[in-house]
């Protein structure tokens, strides 16, 4: 106990006794006992946390109070009993000290359980995101592999044959792919054009209805053929109505044909074919009309080539041996060669001598004659300037007249649009081809039955007329005739044709084909050899010696990939490749390997174009003599003293010699060889 005294005069009565504390009861405060918490390490975590910043404040709190602790030891140990008043002062400044230190130790609590609380929340964001995540992830794998269950069940039905006799079972399919939709609606527009070919044939009453249904069938029939309609080929119901329909249709026309002079009306289709009226001797006078004979025995046709019978029965007798698919045409041929009925028979036994044999031969002892030599280069040559100097007389009688410049404008937009709708693919190629054709064999639409013009008004002329009528005057008065025009339309074609491949969206991978293809059947379609002369020596023109030996400048590359397409490209129109096959192509490699291209760096490049496109084919076709050609055009590359261009010419052509002598240089999936039709 300690006494505090008032004065020496105090009596015990006032003396008052107070109880003194020990310091550490309002100094130092124990820290609570810290409860276990129940294991959950966010919990432990912020328990951990209080504890450290409770021990901090302690710290704090006791250097604070280190001076009222010195100073009441001060005055326990002197024995000065301070006055009540400064005790009570003593006391209440103390327990302020403390309030003000528990208060900052709340504080500091407060503020770290904040940042616990966010921090929580914070992972428990970025929790539930990981778990929405891997919810997601697993109902995106439940759904492709519930896709994957229906391509796979898709593609099982499209693989059977008959599934795709039934094109709207096929489309109604779950799982399918866009390219599998593509290909099916590609089908029901095959089976649906193939359908309104034969309504138009059943409904056909003339040659050029019949002509015309067997053209479209031939043509659907080709696309089933070049598997672009999955598996709906010439075997399916669509194709084998197609084929029989075709069969019908010929023997439709072989009877038409077979009628001499008076055209009889067409036979229905499929119908059996009647007896065909006797056909009078070539150059025999007509006989007098008899009145109303009462069936007349019909003779027998006059045997072909014996020099009896006339020039329609020998053509249709050739065609009939040798190319039935041609007596539809039997009429056109012979009003084109009107007059000149013996050089078309002579051309066509000098077409047909390998199938003809004796057939087509007179029948007196043949005179034989010697063999003709070989076309040199030089003639070939000269064949080719010819043609391009007909083209270019019929162009500069068209530029030279005012009167019929608006009739150029009219052909030079026609076979722009024509040449313009070539994609890269097989059906835009043969329509290309086709409507070119047509321009070029009747640029003036003498032929054409439709009343309208397709081209306008030009020259004062209304656009109801048809186009040789609304420029007759014009023509008349420059002295142009129709061949005139037809050589100036092939001008332009053969021109148009050549810009395209010059162009810059031409791409010599993928476009080269389509352009071959359609350059191959234009000039496939000239009975003559007008066209690919022309087109030939126009080629020279655009690059030098391109189709002899690899050239240079801007377009080489481009010009040397259409030529080994054009050589490896064949025609359904004639059944074989117009500019030599895969012989010329051996051709051009063998002579580029002779000459030496150790100094022409530039004429790598074309080179490997020409490669690019040739060489799987020709390694099929030829074998290990292709492969030992590759290997020295290897080495000719590989001696280049070169620039960028040829070193990478170089290489690329190292690289086709190593795919090719490991095996693995296959012929591309292109359209490259049509199926001729049935």
């Amino acid at each position: 106990m300690v006494r505090f005294s008032l004065g020496e005069d105090s009596s015990d009565d006032d003396a008052a006794v107070i109880a003194k504390a020990p310091p550490r009861q309002f100094l130092k405060s124990e820290p609570p006992p810290i409860q276990q918490p129940p294991p959950c390490r966010l919990r432990q975590c912020a328990l951990e946390l209080q504890l450290l910043r409770d021990r901090e404040a302690q710290k704090r709190s006791e250097k604070k109070l280190a001076p009222f602790r010195a100073r009441i030891q001060a005055l326990g140990d002197a024995g000065d009993c301070p006055p009540p008043e400064a005790a009570m002062r003593a006391l209440e400044l103390a327990d302020k000290a403390a309030l003000e230190v528990k208060e900052r130790q709340d504080q500091d609590i407060r503020r770290d359980m904040e940042r616990a609380r966010r921090e929580a929340a914070l992972r428990h964001a970025e929790s539930k995101k990981r778990c929405e995540a891997i919810e997601h992830e697993r109902s995106r794998r439940k759904e492709a592999e519930a896709a994957a269950k229906l391509q796979h069940e898709a593609r099982q039905v499209l693989s059977s044959p008959e599934a795709w006799d039934d094109l709207e079972s096929l489309e109604a399919l779950d799982g399918l792919r866009d390219e599998d939709l593509s290909t099916i609606k590609r089908a029901k527009e095959c089976v649906a054009a193939i359908l309104k070919h034969l309504s138009s044939a059943r409904k056909a009453t003339t040659e050029e209805a019949f002509t015309e249904a067997r053209r479209g069938l031939t043509e659907q029939l080709a696309l089933l053929k070049s598997r672009k309609c999955g598996l709906l080929t010439e075997t399916s119901q669509a194709g084998r109505a197609a084929s029989d329909a075709i069969s019908k249709l010929d023997d439709a026309l072989k009877q038409l044909a077979a009628v001499p002079v008076a055209r009889a009306p067409a036979p229905a289709f499929g119908a059996p074919a009647p007896a065909p009226a006797a056909a009078p001797a070539f150059g025999a006078p007509a006989a007098a009309p008899a009145a109303a004979p009462a069936t007349p025995a019909a003779p027998a046709a006059p045997a072909v080539g014996t020099g009896g019978g006339d020039a329609r029965s020998q053509v249709v007798a050739i065609y009939e041996k040798c190319n039935p698919t041609k007596l539809g045409e039997v009429d056109n041929l012979l009003a084109k060669y009107a007059g000149r009925e013996a050089e078309l028979i002579a051309r066509l036994q000098k077409k047909y001598a390998a199938q003809l044999g004796g057939f087509g031969a007179p029948a007196a002892t043949p005179v034989t004659t010697p063999a003709a030599p070989a076309p040199s280069t030089a003639d070939a040559e000269t064949r080719a300037r010819a043609a391009q100097t007909e083209a270019q007389l019929a162009a500069a009688n068209f530029t030279s007249q005012t009167t019929l410049k608006p009739l150029a404008r009219a052909l030079k937009k026609k076979v722009g649009a024509a040449v313009n709708s070539v994609g890269n693919d097989c059906a835009s190629a043969l329509k290309c081809a086709e409507t070119l054709s047509d321009l070029v064999e009747d640029p003036l639409g003498r032929k054409t039955k439709a009343p309208s013009n397709p081209f306008g008004a030009f020259g004062g002329g209304s656009a109801s007329q048809p186009l040789h009528v609304a420029h007759g005057a014009a023509l008349q008065q420059c002295g142009v005739d129709d061949g005139t025009v037809s050589r100036f339309a092939a001008h332009l074609a053969c021109d148009k044709l050549l810009e395209k491949l010059t162009g810059e969206t031409f791409d010599r991978r993928k476009d080269v084909w389509a352009l071959a293809a359609c350059v191959c059947e234009f000039v496939a379609k000239d009975t003559t050899s007008f066209r690919r002369e022309l087109f030939q020596a126009k080629l020279r023109d655009a690059s030098p010696s391109s189709l002899s030996k690899p050239c240079e400048g801007p377009d080489a590359s481009k010009t040397a990939a259409l030529c080994a397409a054009l050589c490896i490209v064949d025609t359904p129109s004639m059944r074989g490749h117009p500019f030599g096959g895969l012989g010329a192509a051996w051709c051009w490699l063998a002579r580029a390997a002779n000459d030496s291209f150790a100094e022409a760096d530039a004429a790598l490049p074309p080179l490997v174009a020409f490669l690019e496109t040739a060489a799987p084919f020709l390694l099929k076709a030829y074998g290990r003599p292709a492969g030992e050609l590759l290997q020295l055009l290897g080495g000719v590359a590989a001696a280049s003293k070169g620039g960028a261009a040829a070193n990478l010419a170089s290489a690329n052509i190292s690289d086709l010699v190593d795919r090719a002598s490991r095996g693995v240089l296959q012929v591309p999936e292109t359209f490259t060889t049509f199926t001729a039709p049935a």
